[in-house]
C-alpha cells in the first residue's frame, strides 16, 4: 500500500508599495502588492481582512494607517508585509496680524503670526519666500506692501492670510517766509510757508 504526502512551498513575502504620506484632501493612490493570491488586513494578527487582489483602493483616516498583506498558494500563507499610509490634517489658516501705516523713516514693527510653522511670502501665489517663523522683520518700501503667511505641518499647508503695510513718504522741509525785523508799532506781516498741511508751533 502507499500514502502520498504533499508539502507545498509557502509563498514568500509579497512586495508591497512604499509607505507614503498625504495631506487631508489629497487624492489617495491605491496600494499594491505582488503575489499569486493577495489578501489585505487591517491588523497585524491578520484577523480582519479588508480586501483581496492588487491594487486595493483605500480610504485612510487622519493619522497613521497600517495595512498588512499576505500571499497564499494552495492554501499555504506566507509571512506578511505592511505599508504605512499617513494622513496629516490641513492646518488652520494663521492670523497674520493687523494692517499698519507708517511714515518713512519710522521704526517698522516685525510682522507676527499664529501657527505651528508660519511661512511668509511677498506674493499671493506663494512663490517668493521671505522666511519662516512666528515673526518676520521687514523693510517695506514707500507705498503699499502686502505680506502673505501660511502655516505648514508635515508638509501640509493652510490657506493664506495677509497683512498690509503702508509707508507714506514724509514731506520735505516747508519753505518759510524770510526772517524780518520790525520797530514797535510797525504793521506786522503774516508769516507764510509752502506745504500740504502746514502746522505752526
Amino acid at each position: 500500500d502507499s500514502v502520498v504526502i504533499i508539502v507545498d512551498a509557502s509563498p514568500g513575502v509579497p512586495t508591497v508599495s512604499a509607505d507614503i504620506s498625504y495631506c487631508l484632501g489629497d487624492g489617495i493612490a491605491d496600494i499594491t502588492a505582488t503575489g499569486t493570491n493577495i489578501k489585505w488586513y487591517s491588523d497585524s494578527a491578520l484577523t480582519t481582512m479588508i480586501g483581496t487582489g492588487s491594487p486595493l483602493a483605500i480610504t485612510p483616516v487622519v493619522g497613521t494607517n497600517v495595512y498588512y498583506v499576505t500571499d497564499s498558494i494552495n492554501g499555504c500563507t506566507g509571512p506578511a508585509d505592511s505599508v504605512v499610509i499617513t494622513v496629516t490634517a490641513t492646518p488652520a489658516t494663521p492670523v497674520a496680524g493687523t494692517d499698519a501705516t507708517y511714515c518713512s523713516g519710522a521704526t517698522i514693527a516685525d510682522l507676527t503670526s499664529t501657527g505651528t510653522n508660519p511661512l511668509w511670502y511677498s506674493d499671493s501665489n506663494l512663490t517668493s519666500s521671505l522666511g519662516a517663523g512666528p515673526t518676520l522683520a521687514i523693510t517695506p518700501p514707500i507705498g503699499t506692501t502686502t505680506y502673505y503667511v501660511i502655516d505648514s505641518v508635515a508638509g501640509c499647508t493652510s490657506t493664506a492670510d495677509s497683512v498690509v503695510i503702508i509707508v507714506d513718504a514724509s514731506p520735505g522741509v516747508p519753505t518759510v517766509s524770510a526772517d524780518i525785523s520790525y520797530c514797535l508799532g510797525d504793521g506786522i506781516a503774516d508769516i507764510t510757508a509752502t506745504g500740504t498741511n502746514i502746522k505752526w508751533y
